[in-house]
């Protein structure tokens, strides 16, 4: 990896302006930062999720409580000033016991309106060059849950596949205004990564209606007034009467 050509431009460009403006990419822990560059980060994140009606998603998408971990990498875009731009933090994997690899897990830039704009570019592509110099196996990117991407390769969908879509589809309808999994997706996409399809395996159709309450609770943890399982339930049972109708075979 050497972010040479057209598909890596964001990546150089984040880095050719970052000197420009002394900003720099710092290796450090949560609990090893100075205590005053822990309030910038903690101001940011802050920031971040005030700007969002629903609440973090612990499910998916870590936040400082999992950053507050001696094992986990923190990296900050610092300016010369000792301003924090950006903040990411990666997770250890494990084979056998022992590192191997590092997957993203907090991103978070500064709202500020003078803020270095490409920190989280300037961050992966930093973590990725880093990850690669020390001999690691692997670099996980994390999920883009509810994100939908059509795949080439994708079996033949049968009727209860079709209905996991629609319920999934119906999902990421209600949170991508709130959550934006696709933008996330689309940005990840500019570091050239091999995606790799998350399956979820269950026993009987009939388990679909809870696990899309499971499912539905661990992202919008808020949404009390909505019973979500009884919801799906009606999708479900609607999808079904349609291809009854439409008389499509099992």
């Amino acid at each position: 990896l050497a972010f040479r050509g057209k598909a890596y431009q964001d990546v150089r460009t984040a880095f050719n302006h970052a000197n420009k403006e002394g900003v720099e990419a710092v290796w450090t822990t949560f609990r090893d930062c100075p205590a005053g560059r822990r309030d910038q980060i903690r101001a940011i994140s802050q920031a971040w999720a005030s700007d969002k009606p629903l609440p973090e998603m612990g499910f998916t998408l870590g936040g400082l409580s999992e950053m507050d971990d001696p094992a986990v990498r923190c990296e900050v875009a610092v300016d010369d000033a000792g301003h924090v731009h950006a903040v990411a933090s990666w997770l250890p994997l494990y084979t056998d016991g022992r590192v191997t690899g590092w997957l993203l897990d907090v991103m978070r830039r500064s709202d500020h309106p003078e803020a270095f704009h490409s920190g989280m570019e300037l961050l992966i592509g930093t973590a990725a060059l880093a990850f690669q110099e020390e001999g690691y196996e692997v670099m996980s990117l994390s999920g883009s849950p509810l994100a939908r991407v059509e795949r080439d390769d994708e079996p033949v969908t049968d009727e209860v596949s079709e209905t996991i879509t629609g319920v999934l589809d119906q999902l990421a309808g209600a949170i991508e205004p709130y959550y934006g999994f696709t933008s996330l997706h689309h940005f990840k996409s500019k570091f050239g990564p091999v995606f790799r399809p998350l399956y979820l395996v269950y026993a009987d159709p009939s388990q679909l209606p809870a696990i899309g309450g499971a499912l539905t609770t661990a992202y919008l943890s808020r949404t009390d007034r909505v019973d979500w399982r009884t919801v799906l339930s009606r999708v479900i049972r609607s999808r079904r009467a349609a291809g009854a109708a439409g008389g499509s075979g099992s």
